[in-house]
């Protein structure tokens, strides 16, 4: 039996961050549009309340919901189909991951020389769900998009994103102009196309589709296009369409809270991503990539190596701490503190083929961001510039929140130290 290629990597524990302090959301001055007076009681599931557009100045919660792998065989190979878990009626539970594993099955039927089935979660909140489902064989490749309002266990349909009164048509084709615009060069822009393009997949009576939190994804043919949710807001509703008195879940404690609306976290790419308020005058922001292993190292080795690294993140934040502190005794001013711990195992070349073992010494480096100001000033221009790093597209690739200061009034510290360890014993190792 084959298994589908797929790469894995190590799940680490998430660290438990100043456990004493209580995170909360960047106040804008609105209350979130998930708010109790807006949400849907589970008992009227088919009857929509108002609908309501994205409060960009609020907040929203990723839902308490596991999304589990079935592996199950597939004409001598192990396919990797998505299962929902923690939903507390398994009727609609059992419902949605029927209808999963059904629609996988169907596209793998479509592709002759299946190979390669991967999924990723796309979008977790709000009640709602969206999967995208990747597979591929010799010259072929399927895609399935997995939409589903987890209240009643029904698929998503694409008008269902948007207010009533949205022009969904002029949403379109403005995102397939855009995309047919930057295909340009390679002279595959004109309005006839444009046309064309639209025109089926609108009549289309299954439009397929995905959607972040942060965008929505068109798909017609060979063509993807998308438009950002920040930009058609007023548009949107499902942020708080599905949204339930009572929640619909078995726990409380899986999904991240708080998160301002229009971003998203890609949790599988961070080991750490922790922010928000400790004081109503101190911000802050740990984030930490995920490491990768090409081959994990033994089970002993790699115990202790996590152990040194919980150990070594745990005394980076206790510098975090420290500014609290500071802040409790400056109420007149505003402190930002960004964290950017990277840490990595060493590797050395074993032979000419280019092979790898693990070493017993670990790379540390503490990148620590002090920002200091007036409140006025962090009330009247960093407040903003904050919301709009956390909405930057590509904030992962730049490695985090980058504020520039070009106030005067504004102080910034950095304090940046590399550092070797043996992480078996926890002795720093000083290398010339």
């Amino acid at each position: 039996m084959r298994k589908c290629k797929r790469g894995y990597c190590l799940l680490l524990i998430l660290i438990c961050l100043l456990v004493s302090a209580c995170t909360k959301p960047l106040d804008i001055g609105k209350e979130p549009a998930t708010g109790e007076d807006n949400s849907q009681v589970s008992d009227s599931q088919e009857i929509p309340l108002k609908e309501m557009g994205i409060d960009i100045t609020g907040t929203y919660d990723n839902n308490d919901l596991l999304i589990q792998t079935l592996e199950k065989e597939y004409e001598g190979i192990l396919i990797e189909i998505p299962q929902i878990e923690g939903l507390k009626d398994h009727t609609i539970q059992e419902k949605i991951n029927a209808d999963m594993l059904e629609r996988v099955q169907q596209a793998c039927n479509k592709i002759s020389s299946l190979m390669d089935v991967t999924y990723i979660t796309m979008a977790n909140f709000s009640n709602v769900l969206s999967i995208g489902v990747y597979l591929g064989g010799e010259g072929e490749y399927e895609q399935v998009y997995l939409n589903y309002n987890l209240v009643n266990g029904n698929s998503l349909s694409f008008e269902e994103l948007f207010m009533s009164d949205a022009d969904t048509l002029e949403i379109v084709r403005e995102a397939f102009r855009s995309m047919l615009i930057t295909d340009q060069m390679q002279g595959d822009y004109d309005e006839n196309k444009l046309y064309k393009i639209v025109k089926n997949y609108m009549e289309a009576d299954n439009k397929k589709f995905a959607f972040t939190p942060a965008g929505i994804y068109f798909y017609y043919k060979d063509y993807v296009a998308s438009v950002k949710m920040l930009d058609i807001a007023d548009d949107v509703c499902i942020y708080s369409k599905y949204l339930t008195k009572d929640s619909i879940y078995e726990q409380d404690n899986i999904g991240r809270k708080d998160i301002f609306t229009c971003v998203d976290v890609p949790e599988d790419s961070l080991d750490i991503w922790e922010y928000g308020l400790l004081e109503d005058n101190l911000w802050y922001d740990i984030m930490a990539y995920n490491e990768y292993f090409v081959d994990e190292p033994e089970d002993e080795v790699l115990e202790k190596y996590l152990s040194f690294k919980d150990e070594t993140y745990s005394d980076m934040m206790e510098k975090v701490a420290d500014y609290r502190e500071i802040a409790k005794d400056n109420p007149q001013n505003f402190y930002i503190v960004l964290l950017k711990p990277f840490i990595r195992i060493e590797t050395k070349v074993l032979d000419e083929y280019g092979t790898e073992y693990y070493t017993d010494m670990a790379y540390v480096s503490e990148n620590l961001q002090i920002y200091e100001m007036p409140m006025t000033t962090y009330e009247q221009i960093y407040k903003d510039k904050l919301l709009e790093e956390y909405r930057y597209e590509y904030l992962l690739l730049r490695g985090g929140i980058y504020l520039e200061v070009e106030e005067s009034d504004v102080i910034c510290t950095n304090k940046e130290k590399e550092m070797y360890y043996n992480y078996l014993t926890g002795e720093q190792i000083i290398r010339e």
